[in-house]
């Protein structure tokens, strides 16, 4: 439980399980990011975000700036019935057309990634995500990690490569 009696200011906010109330006004310079069927966020005041995504959260917000539009998402009208995994066209200018499939980039915002870390896959795990969707991105992992062991964890589908992270390179 998360409750505020005045303003929250956040780069980011990811709710889910929780009760979460603000008293305030939230200010967010990212987005607000609702999941998960228990908990509920409730801002007294008005809510100043790029977008509001709400995937199956119970979300109330008394009111909206009227000098700030915020982009309301509702990922339970979004979601596309052939494709699962497609990022809806309404996440994909907050998620500044991120090559990440919907699954993954919704995990980075539960994990509150920045919005500007999810541009380009950073993790092994990531780029398999991207190839398998799409083999022509193969081509634009950077130069350093382009070894043989690279290449063969790619083709192995749903294997967990123990979080290994390419910070330095793909920074």
């Amino acid at each position: 439980m998360l409750l505020v009696a005045g303003s929250l200011s956040a780069r980011q906010v990811s709710c889910g399980g929780a009760h979460v109330e603000i008293g305030g006004d939230l200010r967010v310079e990212e987005l607000v990011y609702g999941h998960y069927s228990h908990g509920q966020l409730i801002v007294g005041g008005q809510l100043f975000a790029q977008a509001l995504i709400n995937d199956d959260h119970f979300v109330d917000v008394r009111e909206t700036a009227s000098s700030n539009k915020v982009v309301y998402i509702d990922m339970s009208r979004e979601r596309d019935p052939d494709d699962d995994d497609r990022v809806p066209a309404a996440l994909r200018k907050p998620l500044k057309k991120s090559p990440l499939s919907l699954g993954v980039a919704l995990d980075g915002l539960r994990k509150g990634r920045s919005l500007a870390s999810m541009a380009s896959p950073q993790t092994l795990e990531e780029w398999r995500d991207v190839v398998w969707r799409d083999c022509t991105c193969a081509a634009k992992i950077p130069k350093e990690p382009r070894i043989e062991a690279t290449y063969l964890s790619l083709l192995r589908r749903n294997v967990h490569c123990g979080g290994l992270r390419f910070s330095n390179w793909f920074a």
